[in-house]
């Protein structure tokens, strides 16, 4: 059995996965900026 590495399939899910785990710090990090913002507001 031959040990095939698909590079492109690895590096997709790589960035992949990156740009999830960034895209939820960014996502929690405006939530928790918008929530602060309007508990100062009050």
């Amino acid at each position: 059995m031959e040990n095939d590495l698909d590079i492109n399939k690895i590096s997709a899910e790589v960035i992949t996965d990156l740009a999830k785990t960034t895209a939820q710090a960014l996502y929690k990090k405006v939530i928790n900026y918008v929530t602060d913002f309007q508990k100062k507001k009050r």
